[in-house]
């Protein structure tokens, strides 16, 4: 085989690798490694007053674009808990689920429920953040337990990150679901202001594709599908939508 050949398919099994392993993918991914410490705030099922704070901890390992680690919660009162985490990394969003309880100290009429959701990743003075909305479920993902709001800062990063990094969908554009959380089937909506080509595909959080990848024609500005995931194991999943040139994402919860 001629030396030129063997560089072509050498060239070609590369880019195919870093597809299959995330690499490729990965490019736009901020880097969320590291030690963070902070504070999640319980709500009562109002949604309005604050019921209890936690002191909160993530240790994360990314490797491409999906993050592994440990999620550790502690009460005033001296309740522990220590989580398992999974999630990936799509611009500047972590979207995450704590999936297994490795440890835990309770009272006990006391149940810990597993947080899932999505934080938004920022900088500030090369100090990484992580801010946002973080619901929380039974073990079984069909009982909603009080929501909350996680903020915690990076005090160890192995790869601080730039503020010009953070790639932010477009202002008065969304994706709506219905319903969320999903158990047999969710419906996505949007609109847009032109006719569009539009491709739609749905990822798990280890960044694998569960639902093949699909290019539709938008018509009249307006969007709407309904999607089985009736046969999804339970857990975070994310829609990717690409409409023309730009990309956005959209998580949502199945539950059995």
């Amino acid at each position: 085989m001629k030396l030129k050949t063997i560089r072509i398919y050498s060239i070609i099994y590369l880019a195919v690798f870093m597809l299959f392993t995330g690499t490729l993918f990965a490019q736009n991914a901020l880097n969320i490694s590291g030690e963070f410490e902070g504070t999640r705030a319980q709500f009562d099922y109002s949604g309005k007053r604050i019921t209890k704070e936690f002191t909160y901890n993530y240790t994360l390992k990314q490797k491409g674009n999906v993050v592994e680690g440990i999620s550790t919660i502690i009460s005033e009162e001296g309740n522990y808990a220590e989580v398992g985490i999974r999630g990936v990394v799509i611009k500047d969003k972590f979207y995450f689920e704590e999936y297994k309880m490795l440890d835990q100290i309770k009272a006990p009429s006391m149940a810990w429920c597993y947080k899932s959701g999505v934080l938004n990743i920022s900088t500030q003075e090369n100090e990484i953040k992580l801010s946002g909305a973080t619901p929380s479920y039974m073990v079984n993902y069909g009982y909603a337990c009080t929501g909350g709001f996680t903020e915690m800062s990076a005090f160890y990063n192995q790869e601080p990150i730039s503020k010009k990094s953070a790639i932010r969908a477009e202002e008065n554009f969304e994706l709506n679901l219905f319903p969320v959380p999903a158990k047999d089937y969710t419906s996505l909506r949007f609109n847009v202001k032109q006719n569009e080509k539009v491709s739609i595909e749905i990822l798990d959080l280890s960044g694998k594709v569960v639902s093949p990848s699909e290019t539709k024609e938008i018509l009249n500005g307006k969007f709407y599908e309904r999607f089985d995931v009736s046969n999804f194991t339970p857990g975070l999943y994310i829609f990717n939508v690409k409409i023309g040139d730009k990309t956005f994402t959209k998580e949502f919860l199945k539950y059995n």
